[in-house]
């Protein structure tokens, strides 16, 4: 396992142990967005990722898992200012805001959105539900290995 797998690995189990009385379905959907966004950065070819990307997924719902506002959890975390502010909704143009964008229009089903940024990241909208249905899969086999 290599240095960046590690530091995933980490970041999944801190994840899993937070959860406490909280739904399981927050943990899923959350490794859903990680490995999404995981999945997307490495199709755009995106630099210091798809670590990043992957973070910005997992930390997607630490809010709710913690009941506290994003915009207080993320001045905790040691992460860039890109991610806090996708993380925030804010930059919502930004790459990893459009990650952030592509992975609310999935599950809110709105496909004229995952149209859109698949136009902004250049790849087909086909390419991109291929992604979101291998992060899907990915998830359920994750969340049978850590519950």
């Amino acid at each position: 396992m290599g240095h960046v797998e590690i530091k995933k690995f980490i970041a999944l189990l801190a994840l899993a142990n937070m959860r406490g009385e909280k739904p399981t379905e927050l943990l899923i959907q959350s490794l859903v967005r990680a490995r999404f966004c995981s999945l997307m950065s490495v199709e755009l070819e995106l630099p210091e990722n798809p670590p990043t990307s992957f973070l910005l997924g997992l930390f997607s719902m630490i809010d709710a898992l913690l009941d506290q506002p994003m915009e207080i959890v993320v001045e905790k975390l040691p992460v860039g200012q890109e991610l806090r502010d996708a993380l925030c909704r804010k930059n919502i143009d930004s790459t990893m805001g459009l990650q952030m964008r592509a992975c609310f229009a999935f599950e809110e089903a709105d496909w004229d959105q995952i149209d859109y940024i698949a136009l902004q990241f250049e790849l087909s909208g086909e390419r991109l539900y291929t992604l979101y249905y291998e992060a899907m899969h990915w998830a359920q086999n994750m969340n049978s290995t850590i519950s």
